[in-house]
């Protein structure tokens, strides 16, 4: 009998659906691993930075600032400290040596670092118009390091950007981690920034006893940059009309009285 071989029709070692397929479920598997890793590490992240000590906060915060050209502006100076004086005894931020300084770069920003440190970029102050507005900003920062909120966003981008090129690699984690992370974050930071908000009226409040120059600075934003809430969906900040809502119903809420704003002073008359 002649032996005749019968045609394979199937093969165990390649897959029987659509390259393309595969390729999307591959896609797919990765993204949503990294959605579960930055949502795990994210609580690991927050709990860990309560048992940071000061100390080591300190040194952090010196070798991030090392290499930026921070200068001294009397006006921030003045601000910081009379703000400090509202700070409540209970509060977080109680007995903090805090420092504040200016960085010549055009971005309307101003971040809170490691190490007791606020950093206003030149590009902010040429926003403002009056030193409440200032005030309120500054105030905002003081609200980031009350919840530590300074440490837990490095803590975040720091553990998701090592496990991201572990996975991906160098070249690919570069450009879509940094997109992905920013997505993700996006509602996180967005609280942050609602709840640091609410802190710096209150301190601005108690310091000029009324909560003229809360919304001023977000008012003129919204006006200038005629973008939608769709847009502002993976930014980091809330909508700019969000926060003077938000600011105007807890102005209203509490029964605060909304009065004439400081000058802010030219830098030579300081």
């Amino acid at each position: 009998m002649e032996f005749k071989a019968r045609p394979i029709k199937e093969n165990v070692n390649v897959s029987g659906g659509s390259r393309l397929w595969d390729m999307v479920l591959l896609i797919s598997g990765v993204l949503g691993g990294l959605v579960v890793l930055f949502i795990v590490a994210g609580f690991f992240v927050d709990g860990l930075v309560r048992f940071i000590p000061p100390s080591y906060e300190k040194t952090l915060g010196q070798r991030l600032t090392n290499a930026m050209d921070v200068k001294e502006d009397p006006r921030l100076t003045r601000i910081l400290a009379r703000l400090e004086k509202g700070i409540a005894q209970d509060d977080p931020n109680w007995g903090r040596a805090f420092r504040i300084g200016v960085i010549d770069r055009e971005e309307v920003n101003a971040v809170a670092l490691p190490g007791d440190l606020i950093v206003i970029f030149s590009g902010l102050l040429k926003e403002v118009e009056s030193e409440n507005e200032l005030a309120m900003i500054v105030g905002h920062e003081l609200g980031h390091f009350a919840h530590r909120d300074h440490l837990t966003r490095l803590g975040r981008a720091l553990v998701f950007g090592i496990a991201s090129r572990v996975i991906l690699g160098d070249a690919v984690s570069s450009r879509l981690t940094a997109f992905f992370s920013n997505t993700l974050h996006a509602s996180y930071s967005r609280s942050q920034e609602t709840e640091a908000d609410l802190y710096g009226i209150t301190l601005l409040v108690k310091e000029y006893s009324h909560a003229g120059g809360a919304v001023d600075f977000f008012k003129r934003v919204a006006e200038r940059n005629r973008t939608g809430h769709l847009a502002h969906l993976v930014a980091s900040h809330p909508h700019p009309e969000d926060r003077m809502e938000i600011l105007t119903a807890t102005i209203r809420e509490k029964g605060w009285a909304v009065s004439k704003k400081t000058p802010l002073p030219e830098l030579s008359d300081k």
